[in-house]
Order: C-alpha cells, then sequence, then structure tokens
C-alpha cells in the first residue's frame, strides 16, 4: 500500500473523481435527465466509484473487476438506459483499476505523478466549465463564425494549455500562440478581438499565480449558483423585459462574477471590501456610460482609479506573424487580462448602446442562445 494518508487518499480520491471521471460521465448522462436530478446521480456515482476503488485496493490482481455491485440497482440510475448504465459501470472500473495502482505504489515521485495530473486535471475541467463558457457564448452571440469553427478554437486553446501545463510554453508564449491563432477568424471588429484573446490571456495569468485550491473553490461557487441567470430570464416575458437590466445582470455575473475570485488573488494588495466595491462603482458607471453621461475613456479612468491599479493600454495589437516574439500583452504585474477583458465588454455594451438605446437586441440575442446552449453546462 501507499504511504498516503487516510485523508489523503480520501482527497486524492475526491478531486479525482470530481476533475478527471465526472467531466467523461457527465457527457453521458446530462441528455438524459433534468438539471434538478444532475446532482443527485453525481453523488450515486461517486459512492460507486469509492466502492470499486476500494475493491481494487484490496484486489491483488490489476485487472480485476470491481462491479461487484452493479450501478443498476440503485434508484438513481432509473431513469438511465441500460446500454448506459453499462458504459457507466466500465468507465467507473477503468478510472478505479488506474487510481489503485497509484494506492499500491509506495513510491513517493509516483504518487506526485498523481497530484500533478488532478492539479492539471483541475485546471483543464475550469476551462471547460467556466472560461470556455463565456468565451463560447461571445463567439456565438457576437460573430458569425461556424460551429465547427468555433470547436476548432477551443480544441486549440485546450491543447496549447496541455502543452503550457506540461512546461512545453511559457506564459508569455501561450498568450502569443493565442493571439496570433484568433487572427485567422473573422471576428465582428477589433473589440471582440480585445475581448476574447484578453479573457483567455488573463485565464493563462490566473493560471500561472493562483494555486489549484483557489480554482477549485471558484469551480464550487460557479456550480452551486449557475443558472440562476437563464431561470430568471425565463420567468420574464419578453413583452415585459427590461432589457438594459438584463444585459447589465448578464454583465455583472458573467463577465464580473466568476471573474472576482481571480482578481483578488492577481491583486493581492487589494481588501475583499475594496474589489466589491468595485463591481458596484463599475455597474454604475456603466450606467453612466450608457446614457452618455461618460466617454468610453472616462468610464476606463473611474474604473481603474476605483479599483486603485495602473493605468492599463488597451487596443491590443494583433501580431504582424508567427516570427513576432514581442509579448503585447505585458506581465501581470503592469497589466491584467481579466480586467481588460471586463472593461472591453463594457465598451461593447455601450457599442451596442449607440446602435440601440434599450438594448433590446443585444439582451435577445443573449438570453436566445443561453436557451439553445443550456444543457452544455449543467
Amino acid at each position: 500500500m501507499s504511504t498516503f494518508p487516510a485523508e489523503e487518499q480520501k482527497s486524492a480520491i475526491d478531486r479525482f473523481y470530481n476533475y478527471v471521471v465526472w467531466p467523461a460521465l457527465r457527457n453521458l448522462v446530462q441528455d438524459l435527465i433534468t438539471a434538478n436530478d444532475i446532482q443527485g446521480l453525481k453523488d450515486a456515482l461517486e459512492t460507486k466509484f469509492a466502492s470499486y476503488i476500494e475493491i481494487a485496493v484490496k484486489s491483488e490482481e490489476d485487472n480485476a473487476s470491481t462491479t461487484s455491485s452493479p450501478i443498476a440497482e440503485s434508484d438513481a440510475f432509473s431513469a438511465i438506459p441500460d446500454w448506459v448504465k453499462t458504459m457507466l459501470e466500465r468507465i467507473l472500473d477503468d478510472f478505479s483499476k488506474t487510481l489503485a495502482r497509484y494506492f499500491k505504489n509506495t513510491d513517493d515521485g509516483y504518487l506526485q505523478d498523481l497530484v500533478d495530473y488532478i492539479d492539471h486535471a483541475t485546471i483543464v475541467y475550469y476551462f471547460e466549465l467556466i472560461v470556455w463558457k463565456f468565451v463560447h457564448d461571445t463567439l456565438m452571440i457576437q460573430t458569425r463564425i461556424p460551429i465547427n469553427g468555433v470547436g476548432e478554437i477551443k480544441e486549440k486553446i485546450v491543447d496549447l494549455l496541455r502543452r503550457y501545463l506540461d512546461d512545453e510554453l511559457s506564459l508569455k508564449e501561450i498568450k502569443h500562440s493565442t493571439a496570433s491563432f484568433l487572427q485567422n477568424f473573422e471576428l465582428e471588429n477589433d473589440l471582440i478581438y480585445e475581448i476574447t484573446t484578453s479573457y483567455l490571456c488573463g485565464f493563462f495569468e490566473t493560471v500561472d499565480k493562483v494555486d489549484v485550491s483557489i480554482l477549485r473553490e471558484i469551480i464550487a461557487e460557479f456550480t452551486k449558483n449557475h443558472g440562476a441567470f437563464l431561470d430568471n430570464a425565463k420567468m420574464i416575458e419578453p413583452d415585459d423585459q427590461d432589457y438594459k437590466a438584463l444585459v447589465l445582470k448578464w454583465f455583472e455575473e458573467e463577465v464580473i462574477g466568476i471573474n472576482i475570485k481571480a482578481i483578488g488573488e492577481l491583486f493581492p494588495e487589494l481588501t475583499k471590501e475594496e474589489i466589491q466595491g468595485w463591481q458596484v462603482v463599475i455597474l454604475e458607471n456603466l450606467n453612466l456610460l450608457i446614457d452618455n453621461v461618460l466617454s468610453v475613456e472616462d468610464f476606463e479612468k473611474r474604473a481603474l482609479a476605483a479599483l486603485k491599479t495602473p493605468q492599463l493600454q488597451f487596443d491590443i495589437e494583433k501580431p504582424v506573424d508567427d516570427k513576432d516574439v514581442v509579448d503585447r500583452f505585458q506581465s501581470v504585474e503592469d497589466r491584467s487580462g481579466i480586467l481588460e477583458s471586463i472593461l472591453a465588454n463594457a465598451e461593447m455594451i455601450y457599442q451596442a448602446s449607440q446602435k440601440d438605446a434599450t438594448l433590446k437586441e443585444f439582451a435577445e440575442r443573449i438570453v436566445a442562445k443561453k436557451k439553445s446552449l443550456e444543457n452544455m453546462y449543467i
């Protein structure tokens, strides 16, 4: 047996299930049950997984079956077809045997490999669950890139992320590669390019500086609150919608909300109260911007002053070519992709308001896309 203390083994099992096993299982079951039932099914599968690992660890044969208690016996799986249940059992069996091998091996380096693998899987899961959700919705709402093009972008970014996690790319190189790759797609305008690129680069900066435990906290918070905005949008009849309020709510929850904790980690000199106060200030000033009381430049100055950060330089330049290795995104100490993305999104809302003061079209595009894509984020 390994030298892992019992509590650390349990922690490793929990993290391995949540960030490696569950993402694989979720794709099989999310369209078969309601959103309200997904958590119960996740918990039931986790219980089964733990029992499979216990059997695998005690077994003297590495390839012995661990599925002595089929999931079909549990009421939690009553809505799942038998053929899917069989697939779930096989996946749990394979993963439990893999994890058991680590627990049986007493080599510290071998166990550290397991911890590193889980941490990397957590980062990729964080990207797919939270970061990609925003990028995907932005590209679908604001551009005419076809579905396969959006899929190509995700595949490329995940590949770059894995290379970065394996130390094949530096922070500077992954940001440059992302900026270079995105210029190959016909985005609506440079502002959409700036929003998407700065958001992704802000994510890379976060991963570079923030401990994985913080990302796990953000995942837990996001999972707990996810869907509240969409449910609220469904409750409002289209004729009675305050479109401006709906857009501002989207901005507050989808653009700012999921980045609040990351901002706190990237700027440790800021207190929680300062960050929360800044969120209020930026929303208040966004209202003034939409009402043409403030210019875009004044809005940005007020927002950055309220957060007490150095003035950021905007208008991200697209790389000239692949040989251009100049870091067009300054170091995280001087500049934050997350802040740039937030302020650039505010400018995008402002531009939409200049075409339509009610923001009706903008709001309808948000709701329409979210309704068509909601099952992707259960």
